[in-house]
Formats: C-alpha cells, structure tokens, sequence
C-alpha cells in the first residue's frame, strides 16, 4: 500500500473522487471573498456541506485552516497521506476536542480516523457562494494559485445581464445581479472602472445623454482571473483614467 503523493494537488485529486463516489457534488479552491480565505475542497449533496483542507504533512496550519470553516459546513475534516501521522496525538486531541475530522488517504483508499462532529446549525455564506465554475476551474490544491475567483465570478454575472438587458445603467445592472461587493455604491464604482479598462469581457459602456448605458460585445471571452492588485489614492490619476477615490476591485 503506498500513500506517494508527489504533491497536494495528487493527494487532493485523491479526495476529489472519493466524495464523487459518495454523490457529493465537488467544489474545488472555492473562494468567497476577494483576498479571503480559500476551502480546498467543498462537498455538497442536497442540504449537507462538507469542507476538506488537504496537506502532505499532519500540522497545526492544516487544522487551523479547517477549523476556520466551523460554522460554515455542516462538517469539517483535514486530509492527509496514510503514512504520515507521526507525531500527531496532541493534534488529534484538538481535532477530537473541537469537531474536525481526520482523514487518511493512499492511492486505493481513504479512511476517516477521526470522525467530524455534525454542525447542524451553519450560516449561508458557503452555500450561496458556490457557483458551477469552481467544479472544474482549478484543481484543488493547484501550486499555481489558480482559482475561479469572486471577482471572475462577478464578470460572468455582469456579461450575462447586459446580454439580456442591453442598455441598462449600472444602477440597474447592480440592482439586477448578485455580485461580491459589500455594497452597491462600491460595485457602481468599480465596474465602471473595469468595464471602461476592458476588464469584463462581454460589456461595453457607451455613453447616451447625460446616462452611461451598458451593451453586450460580440464575442465574448473568459473574464480575467483578476484585475491587477492596484489601488488609486484619491487625488493621484490612474492610467487611462481620471483622478478619485480609491477602486476597489
């Protein structure tokens, strides 16, 4: 029996088929927040939520990660190899003490050592952020950093409104649209900023009287992973743009 897992990538890979198995539907680097915490893994079948963080060693930084996800999933567990749990008792102790489960896996099998305590009571945040791209985006555990990020996932919800209300304000379109800004002002700003930098594939701005209306484009890309991480300090002028308050992305 061999738990050779090169990397975290073929170790969460492994994780992967094993909820598949199970009928849960997978999520992989699900991100909520721009900049936020990222869940490895993420299981859903029917009303249950299940997060895995996978790592190569068993540490207090794999746990931690999980044990941020209390009150998010209904269950929580880390993910090692099978053959690298020395030295882990006072790890499990806390493992067992606060609710996190422990699983071991190998290239044939993984085996739940802990259980995970069932967290009925979770809030909503998780779930009403997981969207279909996270299925197949990225691989969990990925060395690249590669995620469908909320901000992808803002620029998909954004092509898709237009396309279906071309000539909309932004007002409008904010109002229409679930997006990852903490309030509608923010988003006003920012997409407008990126939508004038040609940031979000599949709308365009033109201006009609005094109103900006926004249109689809013809052919219509992925939305970039992310805008650059920049932000413009009120009274400097950003490239392309004008002076003002900060854009947040």
């Amino acid at each position: 029996m061999s738990d050779a897992f090169t990397t975290e990538q073929d170790l969460a890979a492994r994780v992967v088929r094993w909820l598949a198995d199970q009928d849960f539907q997978v999520y992989q680097e699900v991100q909520l927040l721009y900049g936020g915490r990222i869940a490895d893994i993420v299981g859903r079948r029917g009303a249950v939520l299940i997060v895995v963080e996978t790592k190569l060693q068993f540490g207090l930084d794999v746990v931690e990660q999980a044990f941020r996800w209390i009150g998010d999933a209904n269950y929580v567990l880390v993910a090692i190899p099978a053959l690298r749990r020395r030295g882990g008792l006072l790890l499990e102790r806390i493992c067992r003490d606060e609710g996190v489960g422990v699983l071991l896996a190998n290239e044939y099998r993984v085996e739940e050592v802990i259980a995970p305590r069932l967290f009925r009571r979770i809030g909503d945040r998780l779930r009403n952020g997981l969207v279909e791209a996270q299925q197949t985006w990225a691989a969990a555990g990925n060395a690249d950093g590669k995620r469908w990020s909320p901000f992808q996932q803002t620029a998909r919800t954004v092509a898709e409104y237009v396309g279906e209300h071309p000539g909309c304000t932004l007002r409008e379109l904010v109002t229409g649209i679930r997006h990852h800004y903490f309030t509608s002002a923010t988003a006003r700003g920012a997409l407008r900023k990126w939508i004038e930098l040609g940031k979000i594939p599949g709308a365009r701005m033109e201006r009609h009287g005094r109103e900006l209306r926004l249109f689809p484009v013809a052919a219509v890309a992925q939305p970039v992973e992310h805008p650059p991480r920049k932000r413009v300090v009120a009274g400097s002028t950003p490239a392309g743009g004008s002076s003002g308050a900060v854009v947040q992305w």
